[in-house]
């Protein structure tokens, strides 16, 4: 390295083991270490900076061994089932019946359902379905409605596979005209598609803001805006570093001015004497 390098990075002044530091990592000779402070700021920044990348790379790093992304996310029970989810579901459902005798009919085992009480808290069970794992839960709308507004603040994902509607009564007075009037009026339209529409519009509409499609996650490489926060910062030292070397110049040369002052006063004193 040239000396015009040398004295930029190490400094002048050599003599002392000042970043002891840098010997552990590098393996850097104690007489190679410096001692001014313009190079001391700049390479302990260096290394800060280095730890702030490392320490990213490796959180995206967690984030990718953790979460499945060689997969696409799945769409239908049977997804679920072939990719050994855990299926969570209430045993007071009427519909928890026909799910667990479709389960053993198509697959042979319910091994992978827990059934769970009405005493369990609701947060538990948010908890349990958002931590990124291979949970699921199976739950009517009004339930999951009821679930989410209680106690959970994420979204979680909805699978479009609709596995039975509900059937809804209405309880009308014996001999009453209006029920009449209905029931004429709705096998008029039930042939035409309209109830079929007003029912999956009012699905819709009601839980549409709970109906999230998440495009699956893959590894991106960090571009220089994932690391703008980290050049911030490596350009606030690089200022810190500049100030520090003015100080330091400032301090150095008026060190010598004053020298030489008090120097000068002692030879006009010992001319004053002869």
């Amino acid at each position: 390295m040239p000396k015009v390098f040398q004295t930029i990075v190490y400094g002048t002044r050599v003599t002392m083991p000042m970043l002891n530091v840098l010997r552990t990592f590098f393996g850097i000779s104690q007489t190679r270490l410096p001692q001014d402070s313009f190079p001391r700021f700049i390479l302990i920044f260096f290394i800060l900076f280095c730890l702030v990348i490392r320490t990213a790379y490796q959180g995206v790093f967690f984030e990718l061994l953790t979460t499945d992304m060689r997969k696409p996310l799945p769409e239908t029970i049977d997804d679920l089932l072939d990719r050994n989810y855990t299926i969570y579901t209430s045993n007071t459902s009427f519909s928890t019946r026909h799910f667990i005798q479709y389960i053993n009919r198509t697959k042979g085992f319910q091994s992978n359902i827990h059934l769970l009480n009405n005493k369990t808290p609701y947060k538990i069970i948010c908890n349990t379905f958002f931590n990124h794992q291979k949970q699921s839960a199976f739950f009517t709308f009004t339930d999951f409605y009821f679930l989410i507004n209680r106690a959970c603040k994420k979204h979680p994902l909805v699978l479009k596979e609709i596995y039975q509607k509900s059937v809804i009564g209405i309880r009308t007075f014996s001999n009453c005209f209006l029920s009449e009037l209905m029931i004429d009026t709705l096998e008029l339209i039930i042939p035409t598609g309209i109830t079929n529409f007003w029912y999956d519009w009012h699905l819709w509409y009601k839980y549409k803001r709970y109906i999230v499609e998440i495009e699956p996650k893959l590894p991106q490489i960090f571009t220089l805006n994932d690391l703008s926060f980290g050049f911030v910062v490596w350009l606030i030292a690089c200022g810190i570093c500049i100030i520090c070397f003015l100080i330091e110049l400032i301090v150095y040369y008026s060190s010598i001015g004053l020298r030489n002052f008090l120097g000068l006063t002692f030879i006009l004193k010992l001319l004053k004497l002869y």
